[in-house]
């Protein structure tokens, strides 16, 4: 029973992926996925679920995100700055997309 959603809004950037799609996966499942600037709103039952986002070898770290029955959670998702390009794709491959609750 569908009683939730999550909406990820991806940034819109001028550098890092702008040409390029994130691909959303909640609970280990991909879902769905995000060009610059898109917003996308995922069905989910409602309660706890895991939220990340990867590209290529890359992702973000996962999110942990509680659904209240009948409503949606925004996460936003967004590239780091390409000045640190180098780390981000080798180090930080696990945190290269940077995904925070909405503000």
């Amino acid at each position: 029973m569908i009683d939730g959603a999550i909406e990820v809004r991806r940034r819109h950037v001028r550098y890092a992926d702008r040409l390029r799609e994130y691909h959303v996966l909640i609970d280990g499942k991909e879902v769905g996925t995000l060009r610059d600037g898109e917003s996308g709103t995922y069905p989910v039952e409602a309660g706890a679920h895991r939220v990340h986002l990867r590209i290529d070898w890359t992702r973000s770290e996962s999110r942990s995100v509680d659904v209240p029955m009948g409503e949606t959670v925004t996460l936003v998702c967004r590239a780091r700055n390409p000045l640190g390009a180098l780390y981000w794709i080798t180090f930080g491959r696990k945190r290269y997309i940077r995904l925070d609750g909405a503000r």
